[in-house]
């Protein structure tokens, strides 16, 4: 979610696991947005490759997909 906030629009995100892996998921998830968050105001994009797909970078493995999770500048 973007908010308006005194110092201009912020990103907002949060993570939420389903399934015997949930746990480690969400784990992965909010690790990569930590590490997002020094540089706020980079834009989050996350792409699903198939999982027989190598993304460039590190990338989460699903059993049917793997997530690449990038930033940008606006």
């Amino acid at each position: 979610h973007r908010h308006q906030t005194d110092n201009g629009s912020r990103w907002e995100l949060g993570a939420i696991g389903h399934g015997p892996a949930a746990e480690t998921l969400t784990d992965r998830l909010i690790e990569m947005i930590d590490h997002w968050s020094p540089a706020r105001d980079a834009r989050p994009t996350v792409t699903a490759y198939p999982a027989h797909i190598n993304p460039p970078g590190a990338s989460i493995d699903k059993r049917h997909s793997k997530l690449l999770v990038i930033y940008s500048e606006e």
